[in-house]
């Protein structure tokens, strides 16, 4: 039992290492990692109505003055229709779309037809996917417009709101992304994936497709089978700004969300290697929360001894 609560109380050492190997390899492959610039950058907003939020972040994307070339689509629900006077396009999907994706997949899988009907769909039109409560910053564009991969993102960071409780228990998204997505994304096999910032080549979108079984956590889907079908993935080192739920029940719900999306894709839809990774990273995870809380109450109760040489390790 001491050997499992030192392996959990040491897992953050882990995380930190892997924290400056992903930023290090960020930073060396920053200026070799890039490709031709895009003909077209699509950068995508799917609501469902959040009209004020999404006019919000389309007035500060206009405000970069980006100098490639850019769209700005939002793709919507019809019975959430709203005005959007600064976007290039407004796409409303059909009551009688169908295909095997739900939700905001369902959406998805729309655009990317609409896509392909307009010829957007080849190596040099890339599509940035943003939801209706973030906005990336300006090198975030400009970076992942030019990385030379297939797919790629970066770093969420819960900064508009920021200061509230719940924006703190957003940090852990950006603490676990700067060293899970840092590593596993940037040498070629995501394990997390998140939606907010992910950006893909028009081929890759139109081979991949978003037209899964599933109700939620089509990011994840989306990258774990982009790298079965052989498309190269990609981690940039810039930010993403996110907007944290304002109540306990919002956040809950986002988070029960992902985790049944998570669940069913695992259950029904991802291929065996990448649910053998997801159930691995899950398990490790129950494991550390639990044999850490354990060792904290053995400690308390002077049930657990460590030696002295250990605990100025186990305090940094």
């Amino acid at each position: 039992m001491p050997t499992l609560i030192l392996i959990a109380w040491f897992t953050p050492v882990l995380c930190v290492c892997m924290m400056l190997v992903g930023f290090l390899n960020a930073r060396r492959s920053a200026g070799r990692a890039v490709g031709p610039p895009p003909r077209l950058l699509i950068i995508q907003i799917t609501t469902v109505g959040n009209e004020a939020t999404v006019n919000e972040i389309i007035q500060r994307i206009r405000g970069f003055e980006l100098a490639i070339p850019y769209h700005i689509w939002v793709v919507t629900e019809p019975w959430a229709e709203g005005s959007y006077p600064g976007a290039d396009e407004l796409l409303v999907v059909p009551e009688d779309f169908t295909c095997a994706a739900s939700y905001k997949a369902r959406a998805l899988e729309y655009s990317r037809r609409v896509r392909v009907a307009r010829g957007l769909n080849d190596y040099f039109v890339k599509v940035l996917f943003l939801d209706d409560d973030g906005v990336p910053t300006k090198r975030y564009i400009e970076r992942v417009a030019v990385a030379d991969y297939d797919v790629c993102e970066g770093i969420p960071t819960p900064r508009m709101g920021y200061g509230r409780f719940l924006s703190h228990m957003d940090d852990l998204r950006t603490v676990n992304c700067m060293y899970m997505c840092a590593i596993f994304q940037a040498f070629g096999h995501p394990i997390h994936v998140h939606g907010e910032g992910l950006c893909v080549r028009g081929t890759a979108e139109s081979l991949v497709t978003w037209n899964y079984d599933m109700f939620a956590s089509e990011d994840l889907v989306f990258g774990h089978i982009a790298v079965i079908r052989g498309r190269s993935w990609g981690f940039v080192w810039e930010y993403l700004e996110i907007t944290s739920p304002f109540t306990w029940r919002d956040f809950l719900a986002q988070r029960r969300r992902w985790l049944w999306g998570n669940i069913h894709a695992v259950r029904h839809v991802l291929p065996l290697r990448s649910s053998i990774l997801l159930i691995a990273l899950y398990t490790y995870g129950v494991f550390t929360f639990v044999a850490s809380t354990i060792g904290i109450v053995l400690g308390l109760t002077g049930s657990l001894n460590i030696g002295g040489n250990l605990l100025p390790l186990l305090l940094l």
